[in-house]
């Protein structure tokens, strides 16, 4: 190699070398200016918040053009739709023209790849969408240039994304689970061949309420010839499919500025009777592929015209299937003769024109033969319906032609003849006798036992016969796993009900054994804690006008257990009045009417009065968890009492009242309680020095309460703790605070005299009470007696003093300074002489103990009147004394 060709060599690879340095460092260079302008752009241009984690920039990846990768890309809506998030992406791929990026004319778009995105389109029920997020405000100054971005597409691609239409307006919902999708050809040709691929893992569908895609497995392939200027786009090579249903379509769709114009053939020779029964969840999704099927399937369909606003294109789709059959592996029964002929039309322009058809829909099942027709003819605004259903399926036979989860059984007979036709205003305007309807349904020995569903359901015997106004429900004997149930009445206006949400009417009669409502939740409805069942509120219906009257051998709610409970429930625009209801209950018996509302569910209420009688302590505090917190006394109390209470409160979630928002007021009685160890009470023995009381009975207790901010006020009341009297009032909160005051009587045997009674506080809680004997006020009326006295006597010897000569007034002077004297050391001695005495009198050691504290206050009380009555006197004398020396007017 000669020296040329080295240096040659040598300078190429440096050239190299620099370019691809150059290339590893500029992104570096232009990463702050793109990602800067991508923000102000974007923003500047869009009604919604948009926000980015980071912008990446390589020169390498796709080189010769260079590649932005956005993170975690974000697009939340604002106003109306701040609770949108429009789009998150965990990246989002750009590959960009290199040369534009030194350019003022905006940067080409090569490629866009969006990975791992959720989507939200959303249409509010006033018909604006979340996705119209284009600023159109000419006063907006960054609205005034145009976008920086040139789309020069010739890959687009999908990669995992969560979809989400929901359609308000139209009551329309789609939900697709794990879309990817793929375009390829060129966007900026005047014509182009796009490939397209889209798979779809799970595709939900519901409309009017109604679900007809139910986890759908979908795959789109077209190739389709595009005329870009014109904006017409032909369907060239196509397949797709459904489920097991393959299909194409022939035709083409035009672009127009206010919508679509379009002309579509659906192609599905292809489809034969077992992939119309991948359109049954259960089914497909059940050991599909070693299902055996036949019988002869015709689909056929097309699209045609114009979709602008309110206008759609004509369409017609009809399914026809001949002698189907199919048959489970391993099963020894198949579903045999059935017959489907189905038809979906439209002339077009308006959807009310719509005309659903199902004129024959027929099966054998175990010999027995089922047929069901049905039509909606159009307006759709006031459909016409007419619907006829006749047959009879024994449940039991599915165990033969359906492979059932392990641990299902199905038995039992329903026989049903129902034949309805007219038209929704009918039921509106009260024309019942336009509107045909007529028929029966009987069900005898069905059970369903299910391995998702925690009780087994069996109805023995069941008699509906309907017409025109009501359907005459003869007997329903049914059972909830433990709970039976036996119905009987009369039900109107149930086809408005079922079919455009009117109020049902009805009466019906009700008896049970043993019913629990809590089996009746929903398991949504119920949370488990430990071994406690917490329970959710239950929201009564608001179109349900129901009387209902009610005979309950056994009925539990939550905790309570309730005995031959008896009474009418009125049902009605969310609320379930209660009237007479009468039941066994806490060992006593208690009546109640009241009201349950849920007609405003964020703030359910009750109002009740209830009245019990003869209940046992024991049982209605283990039974009641508001007891629990307004009385926790009763925990340790037994016997028994009756009461009358009145209550309105709020209710939370889980079905207890909101006590803070609890008013009530009442009354409360019993011949006997027995109360042992009890805090507050043992408090009281200790204070007073007498244990026994640890263990008392109360007799003929009787005392009235109110409650409110969140607390029991209890008004004065008498009662007895051995041979104690007292009378006490005052309130207990929710905090199981306590503050209540009275007096405290001694019995006579403890010779207390004066201080037989004595002032009583108690507070603190029920856990920790303290407990005060007040003896200053006895005190202070034995010393005021004493005071009186002496104030007395001084103020007649003041009183009595006459001033006349200087002499005579110096005499008078110390007369009344002595007198003073004499009196207050007597006061004093009288002092010390009473208080021994009170003493000496009381043997009780709490009322020694007040005794002695009570002489020492009156020899203190003694002193210091014996003082003033000196300053006193002493003062009176020097008046007399001035006054008699002409140096002050008498």
């Amino acid at each position: 190699m000669n020296a040329k060709v080295k240096k040659g060599l040598k300078i190429g690879g440096s050239t190299v070398v620099v370019f691809f340095l150059i290339l590893l460092i500029l992104p570096f260079a232009f990463k702050g200016k793109i990602t800067k302008l991508a923000k102000e752009q974007i923003n500047g241009k869009l009604n919604a918040t948009v926000d980015f984690d980071k912008i990446n920039l390589s020169f390498i990846r796709h080189f010769p053009f260079a590649t932005v990768s956005i993170e975690n890309l974000r697009i939340v809506g604002i106003n109306e739709f701040k609770k949108d998030t429009l789009l998150s992406s965990e990246s989002v791929d750009l590959v960009l023209n290199l040369s534009s990026l030194f350019s003022d004319k905006g940067y080409e778009i090569r490629k866009l790849q969006i990975n791992n995105s959720r989507i939200l389109a959303h249409v509010l029920p006033n018909g604006k969408d979340n996705w119209t997020v284009t600023k159109t405000d000419s006063t907006q100054k960054n609205d005034t240039t145009p976008m920086s971005f040139n789309l020069k597409l010739k890959d687009f691609e999908i990669k995992k994304a969560y979809i989400v239409y929901w359609d308000e307006l139209g009551k329309q919902k789609a939900v697709i689970h794990n879309l990817n999708h793929h375009t390829s050809g060129d966007f900026t040709a005047d014509s182009s061949m796009l490939k397209t691929k889209t798979t779809i893992d799970s595709l939900d569908y519901w409309m009017g309420g109604v679900k007809y895609l139910s986890k759908a497995d979908v795959e789109l392939n077209a190739t389709i010839d595009a005329n870009l200027n014109k904006k017409i786009y032909k369907f060239s090579e196509n397949s797709s499919r459904i489920n097991a249903i393959p299909f194409s379509f022939a035709g083409w769709v035009k672009m127009l500025d206010d919508g679509y114009d379009m002309d579509l053939t659906l192609d599905a020779k292809k489809v034969d009777f077992k992939a119309i029964l991948s359109m049954i969840p259960a089914i497909y999704s059940n050991s599909f592929e070693g299902v055996k099927a036949g019988g002869a399937v015709n689909m056929s369909g097309f699209l045609k015209g114009k979709m602008v606003g309110d206008n759609y294109p004509a369409f017609d789709f009809k399914l026809t299937a001949v002698n189907g059959w199919f048959q489970y592996p391993k099963l020894p029964k198949s579903v045999q003769k059935i017959n489907i002929a189905a038809d979906i039309s439209n002339p077009g322009k308006t959807l009310d024109a719509t005309v659903v058809d199902i004129s024959k829909f027929a099966f054998t099942l175990g010999g027995n033969p089922f047929s069901a027709r049905m039509r909606v003819a159009y307006p759709m605004s006031d459909p016409e319906l007419t619907m006829k259903a006749v047959g009879k399926l024994d449940l039991g036979n599915i165990k033969e032609i359906y492979p059932l989860e392990a641990g299902t059984q199905l038995n039992g007979v329903l026989d049903m003849n129902l034949d309805l036709s007219g038209r929704m205003s009918y039921y509106d305007n009260n024309q019942y006798d336009k509107f045909k309807f007529a028929g029966k349904l009987n069900i005898a020995n069905m059970l369903v036992k299910m391995k998702a569903s925690p009780q087994d359901i069996s109805i023995a015997k069941a008699n509906m016969v309907f017409n025109n106004r009501y359907a005459d429900l003869s007997t329903l004997q049914m059972k909830l796993g433990r709970n039976d149930l036996t119905m009987s009445g009369k039900l109107e206006n149930f086809v408005a009900y079922a079919l455009h949400d009117k109020t049902l009417v009805g009466s019906l009669n009700m008896q049970s054994n043993y019913f629990n409502v809590s089996d009746f939740m929903t398991a949504d409805a119920k949370a488990t804690k430990a071994d406690t069942a917490k329970m959710s509120l239950i929201q009564i219906p608001k179109n349900i006008n129901f009387t209902m009257k009610a005979d309950f051998k056994k009925l539990v709610y939550s905790k309570m257990d309730f005995s031959n409970a008896k009474g009418t429930l009125l049902v009605a625009n969310g609320d379930m009045r209660i009237q007479n209801m009468g039941l066994q209950a806490f060992g006593g018996s208690m009546t109640m009417n009241g009201l349950y509302s849920t007609a405003d569910v964020k703030k359910p209420y009750v109002n009740f009065d209830v009245n019990l009688a003869d209940v046992t302590f024991t049982e209605i505090f283990k039974q009641v968890e508001t007891l629990r917190k307004f009385a926790p006394v009763f925990e340790k109390a037994t016997g028994k009492f009756s009461s009358k209470l009145s209550v309105n409160s709020l209710l939370q979630h889980d079905m207890m009242p909101n006590l803070a928002s609890l008013i009530g007021n009442g009354s409360f009685s019993t011949k006997s309680i027995g109360l042992s160890n009890v805090e507050v009470i043992n408090a009281l023995a200790s204070k007073l020095n007498k244990s026994g009381l640890s263990s008392s009975t109360i007799k003929d207790l009787a005392l009235s309460f109110d409650i409110k901010d969140g607390k029991v006020n209890t008004k004065p009341f008498d009662v007895t703790l051995g041979n104690i009297k007292m009378k006490l009032g005052g309130s207990t909160g929710l905090d199981k605070t306590i503050a209540y005051a009275g007096t405290v009587q001694m019995p006579d045997q403890f010779n207390m005299g004066k201080f037989s009674n004595l002032n009583l506080k108690i507070g603190g809680t029920f856990s920790k009470p303290k407990v005060q004997i007040d003896v200053m006020s006895i005190i202070n009326n034995v010393i005021g007696d004493t005071k009186a006295k002496a104030v007395s006597a001084v103020n007649k010897q003041i009183d009595a003093a006459k001033p006349n000569a200087i002499k005579a007034a110096q005499e008078q002077a110390d007369q009344i300074r002595a007198e003073a004297k004499r009196i207050g050391d007597q006061l004093i001695s009288e002092a010390k002489n009473q208080g021994d005495q009170l003493v000496a009198k009381t043997s009780n050691p709490i009322a020694k103990a007040v005794a002695q504290r009570a002489a020492k206050k009156l020899v203190e009380e003694a002193q210091k009147k014996s003082d003033d009555l000196n300053t006193k006197a002493d003062t009176k004398a020097k008046d007399l004394i001035e006054k008699a020396s002409g140096n002050a007017k008498l």
